[in-house]
């Protein structure tokens, strides 16, 4: 079973790209980031890093969301760590991936409350990717995930939909159409469309 990407999860997100910044606007964050103020950061660092996901001179524009993600992270915008993690993560087909360092940024996360963190932490225990594969600390990351009522920028709460599919297939679990269906029912509860979120979350299991 493949799981969802995160930066697809970024995409989905209404609260997180719902505009491309500025010149202006990125001048005047660079500038209060550089200020300390860690929101600036964080929202110059995202920007980036959807810029060079998408292909906008893709390697200058994630060396500039390595560091405003990095300020972000040191700032305490635990979802800055999360967004940080990926592009070790991944790589993004520019730089050498880095897993262990993408653990230890998700870890930094997850541990202060970031859901997304815990969901991406767990993911890479799923997998087995560059780490050894562990499900069952895989599936107390997803809990820990789901538990959370307040999801990353408004999202879907990957965690609760991913513990939903493996309750539904059998992936080491035993099947449970109760838990199938106390999953799907936490996997919204932060979403800023919730009649949208619901309607994606039925279709994709």
């Amino acid at each position: 079973m493949k799981l969802l990407g995160v930066l697809f999860m970024l995409m989905v997100m209404p609260a997180t790209a719902e505009k491309i910044l500025s010149s202006e606007e990125k001048v005047f964050l660079a500038e209060k980031c550089e200020e300390n103020s860690s929101s600036s950061c964080y929202k110059l660092g995202l920007e980036y890093m959807l810029d060079g996901a998408m292909g906008k001179d893709n390697k200058i524009e994630l060396e500039q969301a390595k560091y405003y993600l990095s300020k972000a992270c040191e700032g305490k915008i635990y979802l800055g760590c999360t967004n940080l993690g990926n592009i070790f993560e991944t790589g993004f087909n520019v730089f050498k991936k880095d897993t262990l360092k993408a653990v230890s940024l998700y870890k930094i996360a997850c541990d202060n409350g970031d859901a997304l963190g815990c969901f991406s932490l767990g993911s890479l225990y799923y997998e087995g990717t560059d780490v050894e594969k562990n499900t069952n600390k895989a599936i107390a990351l997803f809990e820990k995930s789901c538990a959370n009522n307040s999801f990353s920028g408004g999202g879907i709460n990957q965690g609760c939909t991913q513990l939903s599919s493996m309750y539904k297939h059998g992936f080491y679990v035993n099947k449970s159409e109760i838990k199938v269906r106390y999953y799907d029912s936490r996997a919204c509860l932060s979403h800023t469309d919730k009649d949208w979120c619901e309607k994606y979350v039925s279709e994709h299991k």
